[in-house]
C-alpha cells in the first residue's frame, strides 16, 4: 500500500510540475536570485541582514543579491516605517507576480480537489491529517509496525 501511495504521489507531483512548467521555462534567474525571491516572498519585507541569515550567506553577498533583484525590477528597497534608519527589502509588484506564476501548483491542486467527491475528499483529509500529525510530531525515530496493516494505513499512537 505504501509503494502504491508513493507512486500516486509522484504522479501528482509530475502533474503539478507540468502545470507550472511554462512559468519556469521562461525564467532567467540564477539559483541565488531564485532563493532571494523566495526568501522575500515568505519573509519580506526584511532587512538585507535577514536575507543573509535566511540564505546562510554573508552580508556583502546578500547585499549584491538584493541589488541584482532590484535592478531586475523584482524587488524594491524602502524605509522601515517603524524605524526610518532601517532599510527593508520587499518584492516589487513584478516580483510578486513572478512568484505567483511560479507557485501555481496550489491553485491547480485546489482545482483538482474541487472535482473530487465528498467521500474521497473526506478520506484524503483524514489521511493528510494523520500524515501531518506524524510529520509535525517528529515521529522519525519510531520503529515501523511489525506487521503491515492489511486494510488501509495504520497510524500508531504513542
Amino acid at each position: 500500500m505504501i509503494d502504491e501511495i508513493l507512486k500516486v504521489r509522484t504522479s501528482i507531483f509530475q502533474a503539478v510540475s507540468a502545470a507550472t512548467a511554462p512559468a519556469w521555462m521562461g525564467l532567467e534567474l540564477t539559483m541565488s536570485q531564485m532563493k532571494g525571491l523566495r526568501t522575500l516572498a515568505y519573509h519580506g519585507p526584511v532587512t538585507v541582514s535577514r536575507v543573509a541569515d535566511a540564505l546562510k550567506i554573508g552580508l556583502p553577498t546578500a547585499s549584491q543579491l538584493v541589488d541584482r533583484l532590484v535592478q531586475a525590477g523584482l524587488a524594491e528597497r524602502g524605509v522601515d516605517p517603524d524605524d526610518r534608519r532601517r532599510i527593508l527589502v520587499r518584492l516589487s509588484k513584478r516580483g510578486q507576480q513572478l512568484h505567483d506564476r511560479l507557485s501555481q501548483g496550489p491553485q491547480q491542486f485546489r482545482f483538482w480537489l474541487q472535482r473530487m467527491s465528498a467521500e474521497d475528499l473526506e478520506a484524503l483529509h483524514r489521511g493528510y491529517v494523520a500524515l501531518a500529525r506524524i510529520a509535525v510530531g517528529g515521529n522519525d525515530d519510531a520503529a515501523p509496525a511489525e506487521e503491515p496493516p492489511r486494510r488501509g494505513l495504520h497510524v500508531r499512537s504513542q
